[in-house]
């Protein structure tokens, strides 16, 4: 198996990071015609891989979900094609290339490697008590 940029050492991570990352490479040639669908293609991909994760976390119990939901929805948000309608070609390209790209790496280099961390066995339940965190029935 190729490897993503980061790799977290959970395969089913690893493997769903590699493919987004792939998508959003496709922007640097993709015609300017085919930009919106690949655009609304990356925006489906990444839902998709959000739901696979955070089932598997929640199966997992992993205790800092709630927070990790949130960053979920800050990123679909960001990525709601509806908010960017009219964009030029090249500003979509440029936020396939560049700005989401750099929000899905810093979601991966921070909430996604703490979760894998803890699933590695790195971290325990006692790691998480110490922090102020919500209800985590609250967040669900």
């Amino acid at each position: 198996m190729e490897h993503p940029t980061v790799v977290l050492g959970i395969e089913m991570m690893d493997q769903d990071h590699l493919r987004i990352e792939r998508m959003f490479e496709l922007a640097s040639h993709a015609p300017d015609d085919d930009l919106s669908a690949l655009y609304r293609d990356i925006a489906k991909e990444l839902a998709a891989h959000f739901a696979r994760e955070e089932d598997f976390l929640r199966d997992k119990q992993f205790p800092g979900l709630h927070c990790h939901l949130a960053q979920h929805n800050v990123l679909l948000a960001e990525m709601d094609h509806s908010t960017h309608p009219k964009s030029a070609a090249g500003d979509l390209r440029r936020r396939m290339q560049v700005t989401m790209p750099q929000l899905v790496f810093s979601q991966v280099t921070t909430m996604d490697r703490l979760a894998a961390a803890f699933l590695k066995g790195e971290l325990k339940q006692a790691d998480f008590d110490v922090l102020r965190l919500p209800l985590s029935g609250l967040a669900e």
